[in-house]
């Protein structure tokens, strides 16, 4: 049995501006607190400490156009989203000589934390682009250096869409 999979907005769009210029191709090109989405083990590259603050605005042009658009219910065109996200990676050192180093990440709406909707399943709308993005995404990473050209690392991702059910 599979559970039902979720996604973030981390996923459609990336996590900082320079992951979505390259288009998400980060597994081996990631520096900074967004290796806590794409390679938990590549905290430890940068042996700084990194402290990051991200604005995050996505204003979707989509349209649909039918035929006849008189003879079903309109369409439900996606809202702006607009979030912030907060990210800090720790290199450990002292006796493990940046060799191990530590991160989270928080991610939250800033327009709504709640959203009750009720969509007429007849009216044409933007599935992916409803609430996906109006969650709080945690994420947390801890990597370790084995030697110098190999590092292991661990990364939990937490998803709350605070779902709900409505009467």
């Amino acid at each position: 049995a599979t559970p039902t999979a979720r996604a973030g907005s981390f996923d459609l769009f990336g996590v900082t501006p320079r992951d979505i210029g390259m288009g998400g191709a980060m597994t081996g090109a990631v520096i900074g607190y967004s290796a806590l989405f794409y390679n938990p083990a590549a905290l430890t590259l940068d042996k700084q400490h990194s402290l990051a603050l991200n604005l995050q605005l996505s204003v979707p042009l989509l349209d649909i156009q039918r035929e006849d658009p008189a003879a079903s219910p309109a369409s439900v065109d996606p809202d702006p989203h607009l979030g912030v996200s907060f990210g800090w990676v720790k290199p450990i050192g002292g006796i493990f000589d940046d060799r191990l180093a530590f991160g989270i990440s928080v991610s939250l709406p800033l327009k709504r934390l709640l959203r009750v909707q009720g969509v007429d399943p007849a009216a044409p709308q933007w599935y992916l682009y409803q609430s996906l993005q109006d969650k709080l995404l945690i994420h947390l990473g801890a990597a370790g250096d084995i030697t110098d050209w190999l590092s292991i690392g661990a990364g939990l991702q937490i998803l709350a869409d605070l779902a709900g059910g409505a009467r």
